[in-house]
């Protein structure tokens, strides 16, 4: 199982001025792609015990940025700052514990790391409890709660929770089978550009279930899901969806599908304030 973390923080007016300036120089260098130039500007900061520099500092090792990747070291300065009650910190150190990235497993901890966060309205740490419930780690399995937490997830646009749903609605093992929700959650998710919620769309509106048969939307998300896609039997599946709803357009309509294909531009419904992410 893995979580991917989305980086972001938000609190940086709580810190005193030369260290949100450092944080700020830093962050400056990372986005425009210098990750030698950030770590030089957050160590200093995290080994003086400012807990926004030492999330940072950890998802620079987390990562691979600027320092070799070590998920190890990334615990390490996570927990230094979610022991100062850094929420991004809390969220990012207990989805360790929860993966085992870095860190022994530990269920218990992560519930609690996870909890903390969430009651904070950290929409990664809701995924994770999520998950927690679904699976049942470290307590008993409870899809009502799973489903609450996702829910809380992606309703803050969190495409990893959105996917969950549709995928649980899809599938019907767990709770009673729902392709309209499924079709909803798809598509919310495959409009903010993830692959494999474009592929279980396309698939919906190939046999028309929870939505209407719609040849030209299964070619539409058959052919943005083969793109996005990494390889695999997922990637051929989605290449053969395309050629099968190809062959059943019309002319002007398989021309009218591939504009829309060319056009399609993610509609993201959350944007990190602040990232690590460069050009």
């Amino acid at each position: 199982m893995s979580v991917a973390l989305l980086l972001g923080l938000s609190l940086l007016a709580a810190v005193p001025a030369a260290s949100a300036t450092g944080v700020d120089e830093g962050l400056k260098a990372a986005q425009q792609g210098d990750y030698d130039r950030a770590v030089d500007q957050f160590r200093p900061l995290a080994e003086a015990g400012d807990p926004q520099a030492q999330f940072l500092l950890g998802l620079c090792y987390q990562q691979g940025k600027g320092v070799p990747m070590n998920p190890s070291r990334a615990a390490s300065w996570f927990d230094k700052a979610a022991t100062a009650g850094n929420i991004d910190a809390q969220s990012a150190l207990g989805t360790q514990y929860l993966t085992g990235e870095g860190v022994t497993p530990d269920a218990d901890r992560a519930y609690a790391l996870l909890s903390q966060a969430a009651g904070a309205g950290d929409r990664r740490a809701k995924y994770g409890l999520g998950i927690i419930y679904e699976a049942g780690l470290g307590r008993d399995a409870d899809m009502a709660k799973a489903l609450a937490w996702y829910r809380a997830a992606a309703d803050q646009g969190l495409i990893d929770a959105q996917f969950a749903l549709a995928q649980i609605y899809d599938a019907g093992q767990t709770i009673p089978r729902d392709l309209h929700q499924a079709a909803s959650w798809y598509r919310r998710a495959a409009e903010q550009g993830f692959a494999r919620a474009q592929f279980g769309l396309a698939t919906l509106y190939l046999h028309g279930e929870g939505v209407e048969p719609d040849r030209t939307e299964a070619y539409k998300w058959f052919s943005l899901a083969a793109d996005g896609l990494p390889g695999g039997e997922e990637q051929e599946l989605a290449r053969r969806g395309q050629s099968l709803t190809a062959s059943q357009l019309e002319p002007e309509k398989l021309a009218a599908a591939k504009r829309q294909v060319a056009a399609f531009k993610p509609q993201l419904e959350h944007r990190e304030s602040l990232s690590l992410q460069g050009p």
